[in-house]
């Protein structure tokens, strides 16, 4: 009876996914981690020797620790299993110039909710196994192979190849296969974990963890969760990056100052117009993101946890993704409505801590103009995917709709199709 009880009375992660991503907005917490230690706890599988970084990759692979870690970091929702270092310096050259990051983020550092929701820690848990939102095994807090390898190859080549043909994004630093990691305050092999029943025992879950380079982990949706005394932190950290790039990259882009107006404007106006060129970059390649929505936006303008992106050709005949509607698939238009949202969502954001008034109808139509510009009738063509006068009639459709009209078009995860919208 003792057992059955105790069993019954754990306390269970999944007890803390109730509401999908009820971290949102909650307040950033101090957790202790501990750094793993390669060849011991970790075997770098991929490596990106062309990045030039002023600290050792082996200084930013950690785990959480709450009991004995001897490593400091903020955890801020909704990073639930990420864990940021600022004040990094690191390039890269691509085809399209010299990039430049300033944050490294480790991705599988263990389970974050806990911490983030102020109740316990990620010791009083037993069992790590989950199920995804598409009913899959997997671990609460750890990265997985599949995480950083897909059908269309290494994520770390993915996110080079968008970067050499002009996308902002991820910049993948060093992937590891993990041996060993914290568990109730004890190093725990991951064999023995699977054993144990902590974590599953499927070949196919392969527990992993990474590093990656951003410009700011700050995510759109983190800054229209958050109150205003956090807004104007992270915006403070915004108007900072988009600095240190314009100085770094010698832009032609005056330097923003948080006290100004005329910053907040030319802030907005140049991240719409990122964005727009990130939209066509993918179009033009081919690729359909399907996760292109606020928690993956930074407010660098960068798209991350670009891993489950796919070009077309790899969804074949699945009408969920290519199914063309006015001459676009439908996963691409999905991709321009959550684009648009990720607008949405940052102008009425700035406009709450700016304290402006955000013009939508001129940035519509700069996001349209930057967006037809940036596609390429030649790759396009090429990749047999669409046509641009057919991509640019839905998406100034779309943006119309959502950013000047305040039209709701309802997400398609949800059960509604394109023809809901009545846009096109």
């Amino acid at each position: 009876m003792k057992e059955k009880f105790e069993k019954e009375n754990t306390p269970k992660l999944s007890n803390l996914d109730v509401k999908g991503r009820e971290i949102s907005g909650l307040d950033p917490k101090f957790e202790r981690f501990t750094v793993l230690q390669e060849g011991e706890d970790y075997i770098i599988r991929e490596f990106n020797k062309e990045v030039v970084v002023d600290s050792k990759p082996q200084d930013h692979f950690v785990f959480i620790n709450p009991e004995y870690g001897d490593q400091g970091y903020l955890v801020e929702a909704p990073h639930w299993r990420t864990i940021t270092r600022e004040g990094v310096n690191a390039s890269i050259e691509t085809t399209v110039g010299k990039d430049f990051f300033y944050t490294v983020n480790t991705k599988g550092v263990g389970y974050l909710k806990p911490t983030l929701k102020g109740e316990s820690n990620l010791d009083q848990y037993s069992d790590w196994k989950r199920l995804d939102e598409y009913e899959l095994e997997g671990v609460y807090g750890l990265g997985d192979k599949e995480d950083f390898f897909n059908s269309d190859g290494s994520v770390m080549q993915k996110a080079r190849y968008f970067a050499d043909n002009g996308l902002r994004t991820e910049c993948y630093w060093a992937i590891a296969k993990l041996k060993n990691v914290i568990y109730k305050s004890e190093k725990k092999s991951i064999q023995s974990l699977q054993k144990e029943g902590v974590i599953p025992n499927r070949t196919k879950i392969k527990p992993e963890i990474a590093l990656r380079l951003l410009k700011t982990n700050i995510r759109v949706a983190e800054l229209k969760d958050s109150d205003s005394s956090r807004q104007e932190v992270l915006m403070r950290e915004a108007f900072d990056v988009f600095n240190k790039e314009t100085k770094d990259k010698n832009l032609d882009l005056p330097e923003l100052h948080f006290d100004e107006s005329e910053s907040w404007e030319i802030f907005a106006k140049e991240f719409t117009k990122r964005m727009a060129k990130n939209l066509a970059v993918l179009q033009n390649l081919g690729y359909i993101g399907w996760h292109m929505h606020s928690a993956n936006i930074t407010l660098a303008a960068e798209i991350i946890d670009i891993g489950p992106y796919l070009p077309g050709e790899d969804y074949k005949k699945d009408e969920e993704f290519i199914k063309k509607y006015s001459g676009v698939w439908r996963g691409s238009l999905k991709d321009m409505r959550d684009i648009c949202y990720d607008l949405k969502f940052l102008y009425q954001s700035l406009e709450e801590v700016g304290n402006i008034e955000i013009d939508t109808e001129e940035l519509q139509d700069s996001l349209v103009r930057e967006y037809s510009s940036s596609l390429d009738e030649k790759i396009l063509e090429k990749n047999k995917s669409m046509e641009k006068g057919e991509l640019v009639n839905a998406f100034a459709k779309i943006s119309r709709a959502v950013l000047v009209e305040n039209r709701r078009l309802q997400p398609l995860k949800s059960g509604f199709d394109i023809d809901d919208w009545g846009v096109l």
